[in-house]
C-alpha cells in the first residue's frame, strides 16, 4: 500500500522544488512550470472472514514493515473499488474471494503506529468471504505472511488505525472482544468518516429457521452463523451439514404446533422458509403452505417473537400480462403452490393486524451453492457437453436471483426497524438478460462449444401438458407455461427501502450454482426427488438428451 511523491517533473524530469501556492506548499517544476497536485488516494482493504476467523497479512515493505493489516492496496486510475480489492487479493495472498458490503469508510490520515505518516486519502473496507473456505492464503508481493486469526488470537502488532478499527468492530459483532480490543480502541484515534451498519456491535440473537435442512435454509444458517447468531433449525428432514455441531436441531414438521412450539422457545427472531414445492402432491402443498404456516405464526405470536419473515414467492403473480411486477399488482397463483402463497399471505395480513411485524419477502427463482432441483436438469446436459433446448426463441428477459443475495435482503428484513421493513418486498437480481444469453454463458463456461437451441413452443408445452399427466414430466406448469415469456420484478422498493444492493448477475449466479454442482457431483449422483436438495427426474427429457 505504498506510494511514492513525485521527485522529478513528469514532463521535462527536472528536479522539483517546493514553492507555495495560494496557502499551500507544493511541489513544482522551476523550468517548465509544472505544479505537482496531488490527489487523494482511495485504499480498498478487505475483512476477509472464514467461521469466526478473520485473514491478516504481514507486510513487508514500509509503511509498516512488519506490522499485521488487512490486506489490500491502493486503486488504480480507472478501477471501481470491488475490482480494485478483488486485484489487490488475487496479487498478495492468491484467493478466489466474493466481495460482498461495504463496512465502512476510514480517513487515511496517521495510519502507523510507528509514527510514520500516510498519504491523505480514505480507505474503503469490505466484508469478503473466500469461495473455497479450505484453499490456503499464498503470500506475494508486499506480504511475508498470511495467517487466519480467532477474535481472541489477534496480534499485537497492527499497522493502520483502519485495522485496528475494523478488526475492534469484528470482535464486538462476534461477542468476544478480547483484551485486543481495548488494546485496539486505546490505540485508534480516527473514526470512520461513515460506515453502512459497520461500528455498531450486533447484538447475537437467536433465530428459528424453518426449513433450515433446505437449500435456503442451509444457506441462511451458514448467513447467520458468519454473523454471530445462535440458530434453531426446524424441518421434517434431517440436518445433514457440517455446521450441525453448531446449531440447535430439532427434526419436526411445520403442521405440527407442538413441534413448532418446542422450537420456538427462546427465539428471537422467525425466518420462515419452509414450503412443499410445486412437485409435491396437492394436499401436501395445501397442509404444508397454509396449515403449517398458520402454525408457525401462532406460536411466534403467543411466545411474542420481535419478527416473523415470511419467504413468499414471486409465483403468486401468475402468469402476468406486463413487465416489470410491482408488488401492489394484482395476485393470482397457478397451480396448488400458487394459490397456496396467496392465501399465506393473506394469512401474514391476518398476525399483522394483531400487532405482529411480519415482512413478506418475493423472490425470483434462485441458485446458488446447494441448488438442485430443476436446474441440475440444465447443469447435467451442460456437464455431458450437449446443446440444451429452450422453449421459444429464448429471447424473452427471465430474471433470476442469487441466493447469497437473497440471504442479504432476509438479514435487512431482519435487523433494519420493523416500521420500515413490516412490509411486500419484490428480490430478484439487478443485472440480466435473456435465457438464451444468461444460459449460454453456462454452456460456454462447461467448455464443449455447445449451444442453447430454440424449439417450437406450442407443440412442446402441449406435448409437457400430456407427460405432467402421466407423471413423466420433468416440469410443472408453471415453469412450462412462464418459460417463453417475460418474467421479472421491479425491486426498486428493496432497493430504496431495505437498502438492498444484488451483487450477482443471472450469468454470475448460474455460473456460480453449475460449479458447485460440479464440485459436489459425487455427494448426490443417483439420487431424485422433488425437493431443490436433489436433483429432480429427467423424465422424458432422459430420452430427448440422446439426441442433443
Amino acid at each position: 500500500m505504498s506510494r511514492r511523491e513525485f521527485v522529478y517533473c513528469p514532463y521535462c524530469a527536472t528536479p522539483l522544488t517546493e514553492r507555495r501556492v495560494g496557502e499551500q506548499v507544493r511541489r513544482a517544476c522551476p523550468a517548465c512550470g509544472y505544479i505537482r497536485f496531488p490527489d487523494p488516494k482511495v485504499a480498498v482493504i478487505a475483512q476477509i472472514e472464514r467461521n469466526r476467523e478473520v485473514l491478516l497479512v504481514r507486510r513487508g515493505v514500509n509503511p509498516a514493515k512488519g506490522l499485521w493489516a488487512l490486506p489490500g492496496g491502493y486503486m488504480d486510475a480507472g478501477e471501481l473499488p470491488v475490482a480494485a480489492l478483488v486485484r489487490e487479493l488475487q496479487e498478495e495472498i492468491a484467493l478466489e474471494v466474493v466481495v460482498h458490503e461495504l463496512l465502512a469508510i476510514y480517513p487515511m490520515v496517521n495510519q502507523m503506529t510507528s509514527g510514520e505518516t500516510a498519504s491523505q486519502g480514505i480507505v474503503l473496507a469490505y466484508r469478503v468471504t473466500p469461495v473455497d473456505p479450505a484453499a490456503p492464503p499464498g503470500a506475494y508481493d508486499d506480504v511475508t505472511e498470511a495467517r487466519w486469526f480467532g477474535p481472541e488470537e489477534l496480534p499485537d502488532e497492527l499497522a493502520f488505525a483502519s485495522t485496528r478499527e475494523q478488526l475492534r468492530h469484528w470482535q464486538q459483532r462476534l461477542g468476544s472482544p478480547s483484551s485486543g480490543a481495548k488494546r485496539m480502541a486505546e490505540q485508534t484515534n480516527n473514526a470512520p468518516a461513515s460506515t453502512a451498519g459497520a461500528g455498531k456491535a450486533v447484538v447475537p440473537k437467536t433465530y428459528l429457521v424453518t426449513g433450515g435442512a433446505g437449500f435456503l435454509g442451509i444457506n441462511l444458517v451458514r448467513y447467520l452463523l458468519g454473523r454471530g447468531h445462535k440458530i434453531v433449525s426446524l424441518d421434517i428432514s434431517d440436518f445433514t451439514y457440517p455446521e450441525r455441531a453448531r446449531i440447535t436441531e430439532i427434526k419436526g414438521d411445520i403442521r405440527d404446533k407442538a413441534a413448532v412450539d418446542n422450537a420456538m422457545q427462546g427465539v428471537d427472531i422467525v425466518i420462515h422458509t419452509a414450503a412443499a414445492l410445486p412437485l409435491y402432491k396437492a394436499a401436501d402443498i395445501y397442509s404444508t403452505d397454509i396449515d403449517g404456516l398458520r402454525a408457525v405464526l401462532q406460536s411466534a405470536y403467543e411466545h411474542k417473537v420481535e419478527r416473523c419473515i415470511h419467504v413468499s414467492s414471486t409465483a403468486v403473480y401468475g402468469i402476468p400480462d406486463h413487465h416489470p411486477l410491482f408488488e401492489d399488482d394484482q395476485l393470482h397463483g397457478v397451480g396448488p403452490y400458487g394459490e397456496a402463497k396467496v392465501v399465506a399471505e393473506e394469512m401474514c395480513k391476518e398476525y399483522r393486524a394483531k400487532g405482529m411485524c411480519i415482512p413478506i419477502i418475493r423472490p425470483k427463482s434462485f441458485v446458488g451453492p446447494e441448488r438442485l432441483g430443476v436446474f441440475a436438469l440444465f447443469y447435467d446436459w451442460a456437464k455431458d457437453g450437449k446443446n440444451f433446448p429452450v422453449l421459444g426463441s429464448g429471447n424473452n428477459r427471465y430474471q433470476l436471483l442469487d441466493v447469497e443475495d437473497l440471504c442479504d435482503a432476509i438479514y435487512l428484513a431482519a435487523t433494519l426497524e420493523p416500521g420500515r421493513v413490516d412490509d411486500v418486498f419484490n428480490i430478484g437480481a439487478k443485472v440480466f438478460t435473456t435465457i438464451r444469453e444468461d444460459y449460454q454463458a453456462v454452456l460456454d463456461y462447461a467448455g464443449f462449444g455447445k449451444k442453447i437451441v430454440s424449439i417450437p413452443a406450442s407443440p412442446a408445452i402441449w406435448t409437457l401438458r400430456a407427460l405432467e399427466k402421466v407423471n413423466l414430466s420433468p416440469l410443472y406448469k408453471w415453469v412450462y407455461e412462464t418459460v417463453t415469456e417475460d418474467s421479472f420484478v421491479s425491486i426498486e422498493k428493496a432497493e430504496k427501502v431495505l437498502g438492498y444492493a444484488p451483487k450477482y448477475s443471472n450469468k454470475q449466479a448460474l455460473i456460480r450454482n453449475y460449479q458447485w454442482y460440479i464440485d459436489h457431483l459425487s455427494e448426490f449422483q443417483g439420487q431424485s426427488g422433488v425437493s431443490h436438495r436433489v436433483p429432480w427426474k429427467q423424465g422424458a427429457l432422459g430420452i430427448a438428451k440422446l439426441f442433443f
